[in-house]
């Protein structure tokens, strides 16, 4: 509820909308990149290859593997924003924590923290 004195102008509204839109783009880019280069993983065979080397190295030691993931998000998270790390890595790291039985959400959680 906006009372009188507290209610913003329409300036104020008009400049919060375009800061949101800015905002938005801004993720729609991020999310549009990260959505190619999850692409083209897919399509040359990759994404799997990186999944399989994981567990490979991991010795199917969830341990092990909860490990090298880290050292991949930290590596990643280095140059890119949270969300595109998080984007790439929901599909190249978290099938391998899952394929080591890692609930699925506790996958997601684990790559997102």
């Amino acid at each position: 509820i906006c009372y009188r004195g507290t209610r913003p102008s329409l300036r104020v509204i008009f400049s919060s909308l375009a800061q949101s839109g800015h905002v938005v783009v801004e993720i729609l880019l991020i999310s549009a990149a990260s959505g190619i280069v999850i692409g083209v993983l897919n399509v040359t065979g990759l994404s799997f290859n990186l999944t399989y080397a994981l567990v490979q190295v991991g010795g199917g030691s969830a341990v092990m593997l909860l490990f090298l993931s880290a050292l991949v998000c930290i590596i990643l998270g280095m140059g890119l924003p949270t969300l595109g790390v998080y984007v790439l890595l929901a599909a190249l790291v978290a099938p391998a924590l899952v394929q080591v039985g890692i609930e699925p959400i506790a996958a997601h959680l684990y790559v997102l923290y």
